[in-house]
């Protein structure tokens, strides 16, 4: 009697747990309300931190309501794959929904067309948005030969984690690229980098009939990245309102991680309706004040040996505000900035290792602006016929130039 009930609690047991391990199907055209994109380009040496994101994100989609989708493309050093999270979603019996037999390169156009076109075959949605996580340099030309200029993302083509990000033998993503794709498909409600110095003026300006709302750090984001846990639920509870997302990353970072003086960021919301605006109030400036000098401007990102591909990351607004001597311009200046950089916040440290030593404080908050611009020098040859090319350089600053 003891063996046969033990055998059929046994056979309960698995019947329990192959149900639970069962692979999802995605409902084809399933009708949803919000679906988040989030697009991983983790084949570099951000690799160790992908699990744990996704971890994150199982436990932040358990306070979605079922009709809220967050869906996971990761390419690190297995094959591309697709995960569906919904709020019943566990992470130890993630399976995904679609898995790619080759291994292609994540930063092309190619691969996001894919992933978006998968997207929106699949789940009709009232509301979308995306998170792109993976390295980063803001409208910086590519490693390999500057061919390009690159924003987002790296990939080593070898499903390896190498360290050696910077080497021209990888892959990235231009900014032309990426809003040339995502034009392809409907608006976005936000786009949020979780990626360095994506919160540059020239890449706003360029993704800015791509989506509402660009929510990006000017600087450097720790490893760690977004706290997925929190900020999750707050994406779905709100209806995509990329302040309150902006301010539970903020959060996070001033409130609950131990290491403050290590892990800090600066964060920003820019609302693209308000760009082209921007764009010719700062060609007003730039036509009647600009010059070659940004004496005390503060920077982002200092590369210690500032070289012809290495520049440094100055803040916007204190541009603007060093130039203009004139305070009524300044002034109208100010009111189209206001209306474009609807969010700023951070810790009072933030984590900034190349030419910080680690960490960096925002001095003077009165005149930051929590948004880069790139300042033209001569040192930087190259990088300015690059920048002349830029669709911000051609909207604000109107020919003006004083470099080689």
């Amino acid at each position: 009697m003891y063996r046969a009930t033990r055998y059929m609690l046994t056979l309960v047991f698995a019947c329990i747990l192959f149900a639970s391990c069962k692979k999802h199907e995605v409902d084809a055209y399933a009708e949803v309300d919000n679906v988040v994109l989030v697009y991983m380009a983790a084949e570099n040496s951000l690799c160790s931190y992908a699990d744990g994101d996704i971890y994150e994100m199982c436990v932040g989609a358990r306070k979605m309501s079922k009709r809220d989708r967050v869906i996971v493309y990761v390419d690190d050093n297995k094959s591309p794959r697709i995960y569906e999270l919904r709020d019943t979603t566990q992470y130890k019996y993630l399976t995904p929904v679609k898995t790619y037999s080759t291994d292609w390169m994540s930063t092309s156009a190619e691969a996001l067309s894919n992933v978006m076109t998968f997207v929106h075959s699949n789940y009709k949605a009232d509301n979308y948005g995306i998170v792109f996580w993976s390295h980063a340099d803001g409208w910086l030309p590519e490693v390999a030969a500057m061919s390009k200029t690159r924003s987002f993302g790296i990939d080593n083509g070898r499903n390896s984690t190498s360290s050696n990000d910077r080497s021209a033998e990888n892959s990235q993503m231009s900014i032309e690229t990426m809003a040339s794709v995502l034009q392809s498909f409907p608006k976005n409600k936000f786009i949020m980098f979780d990626a360095c110095l994506m919160q540059c003026i020239e890449c706003d300006y360029a993704l800015r009939k791509c989506a509402d709302y660009i929510i990006a750090c000017p600087g450097e984001i720790p490893g760690t990245g977004a706290p997925y846990h929190k900020i999750i639920p707050v994406i779905f509870s709100t209806l995509f309102s990329s302040a309150d997302i902006a301010k539970a990353y903020n959060n996070y970072y001033d409130y609950e991680v131990e290491e403050y003086y290590r892990d800090g960021v600066i964060l920003s919301v820019v609302d693209c309706s308000q760009l082209e605006n921007l764009a010719s109030a700062t060609a007003v400036v730039i036509s009647q004040f600009g010059k070659n000098d940004i004496s005390g401007v503060a920077d982002y990102y200092n590369f210690q040996n500032e070289s012809a591909t290495n520049p440094r990351f100055y803040d916007f607004r204190e541009i603007i505000r060093s130039w203009c001597t004139d305070e009524d311009i300044y002034q109208q200046w100010l009111a189209a900035y206001n209306k474009t950089v609807v969010y700023t916040g951070g810790t009072q440290w933030y984590s900034a290792f190349i030419g910080f030593g680690g960490i960096a404080q925002i001095n003077d908050t009165e005149n930051c602006g929590y948004v880069s611009m790139y300042f033209p020098k001569d040192i930087h040859a190259t990088l300015n016929k690059w920048y002349e090319q830029n669709e911000w350089y051609k909207a604000a600053w109107g020919g003006v130039k004083w470099w080689n």
